[in-house]
Parts: structure tokens; C-alpha cells; sequence
């Protein structure tokens, strides 16, 4: 039988070896039968999980800590806060009687609000398309149809300056730099 402790005990091991396969545990699945490999995934699952909140709360406390401290890079990796944000559409029938151009009935306009529900939002570049296709500015648009909800709390953001989405501020870091807040 396999303990939530002994998994994590386990994890220490597979967190130093380069490969599963020659670790204790590994040889200790391996022997076990389908029932007991069932029984094994309850005590995995719970330290997965408990490794999940642990990782979610040092998330936390470190986006607090960067928003009074400032951003900082360690090791070619910027540890950055932002807020996240996501857009609401603010009139899906105004919306839609905007995108059919008036056209449409009643009817078209109750099935379509129907198939694409109350929270649908459009794609911003299509939108953007669209309404310069027009001869309206885009932000226009955005302004117009759009609601732009910012989360309450900062969030994370851990960038590996090593890939080619990472952006330019954040390479032209130098390892120990720290922007501090404004």
C-alpha cells in the first residue's frame, strides 16, 4: 500500500533523477498489479494536489512581494505582475444588428444570440477588420461593443528570456536587475 507520504518522499527521489524509470517508486509501480496501480492513484493524486496549492500559494506571495519590490530577473527568467484582464461584450444584439448591417430579423437575431450565448466576444482582430473595412477606427469598435474587465488581483508572470516570445524589455534585462514599482 502506498501513502500520500510515501509519494511525496518519492517525489523527492524522481526530482533529482533524470529518468522515472530508475528510481524506488518507479521499480514499486512497476511491480504492482492494475487494482493496486488503481488504489496508488488516490494518495498520488492527493500530493499532486498538495504540491499544486503549495505552488499556488508561493505564486501568490511572490506576485505580492514583485508588486512592492518590482520585477526582477534571475537566471535569464524576468519574475514579472500584471493584471490580468478579459473582454465582456456589453450589447450582443446591438452588436450583432451592427455586424448584419441592420439586415437581419428578429428571428435571425434571436437563433444567432442564441448558438453563440450571452457571454460570446468577438475575435479583436476580426472585430478590428471589420470596422476599418467600415471606415470606423477599431477602437472605436472596441469602445463601442466591448467592456474591458481587469481581475482584481495581480498575477504572476514568469518569462523565460530564452524563447522567442519573450518580450524585448524583459531580455534586455540583466541578470539581478530589478524595475522597481512606480
Amino acid at each position: 500500500m502506498i501513502y500520500t507520504d510515501d509519494i511525496l518522499d518519492a517525489a523527492k527521489e524522481v526530482s533529482k533523477s533524470d529518468e522515472i524509470e530508475n528510481t524506488e517508486i518507479a521499480f514499486d509501480i512497476d511491480e504492482m498489479k492494475d487494482v493496486d496501480l488503481a488504489v496508488a492513484r488516490i494518495p498520488i493524486t492527493n500530493a499532486k494536489q498538495a504540491t499544486t496549492r503549495i505552488n499556488s500559494y508561493a505564486d501568490s506571495k511572490l506576485a505580492s512581494q514583485i508588486e512592492e519590490t518590482g520585477t526582477f530577473k534571475l537566471n535569464n527568467t524576468v519574475f514579472h505582475v500584471n493584471k490580468g484582464y478579459k473582454y465582456k461584450t456589453i450589447d450582443l444584439p446591438g452588436f450583432l444588428n451592427w455586424l448584419l448591417e441592420g439586415n437581419a430579423s428578429a428571428s435571425v437575431m434571436g437563433d444567432l444570440s442564441a448558438i453563440l450565448g450571452h457571454t460570446f466576444v468577438p475575435k479583436l482582430r476580426g472585430l478590428d477588420a471589420v470596422a476599418e473595412k467600415r471606415g470606423m477606427k477599431s477602437q472605436v469598435a472596441r469602445d463601442t461593443f466591448l467592456e474591458r474587465v481587469v481581475d482584481e488581483k495581480s498575477k504572476l508572470a514568469v518569462i523565460n528570456c530564452d524563447t522567442a516570445a519573450a518580450p524585448k524589455w524583459a531580455v534586455g534585462m540583466e541578470d539581478g536587475d530589478r524595475l522597481e514599482r512606480p
